[in-house]
């Protein structure tokens, strides 16, 4: 199954939204879609996603995370545990503090005091760098 989403749809997905702020990265406060409710709005309760083997996000050059394998189920469902105990969920980003994601640094909309490049969308993830994907494009959950 596969579902497709414009940036204009997932925002419009508002029951799904997250906004908090993330130290990863120094990006601040982020807004977008949690990753997992996202999953199971794609999913519609057609499937069991209970014991998936693997949730890779991907970005638009093909680079790729396991976000699963990284951070486990339980992250994946209530969010990933900062310093400070605090869980913050794993997100689909489109704005960062308050400002839309946009390709780079080079376009009209950007920004460089709140650096809102590498979008439209970005997964966002406390804590790891490298699982917080840029140009991202895809979420490809297995469960076999």
């Amino acid at each position: 199954m596969s579902t497709l989403l414009t940036r204009k749809e997932l925002e419009a997905l508002t029951d799904l939204v997250e906004r908090t702020d993330y130290t990863v990265l120094d990006l601040g406060t982020c807004e977008g879609i949690n990753l997992w409710g996202l999953v199971k709005y794609a999913a519609g309760g057609d499937f069991d996603l209970s014991n998936p083997t693997s949730v890779n996000g991907y970005a638009s050059d093909g680079y790729s995370k396991d976000l699963l394998s990284i951070f486990g189920m339980e992250a994946l469902e209530k969010g990933v545990v900062d310093g400070n105990g605090q869980r913050k969920p794993i997100i689909v980003c489109y704005a960062v503090n308050g400002y839309p994601l946009v390709y780079d640094e080079n376009d009209e909309g950007y920004t460089g005091l709140v650096a809102n490049g590498y979008g439209p969308t970005r997964f966002v993830t406390e804590t790891n760098q490298g699982a917080s994907v840029k140009h991202a494009n895809k979420i490809v959950v297995n469960l076999d």
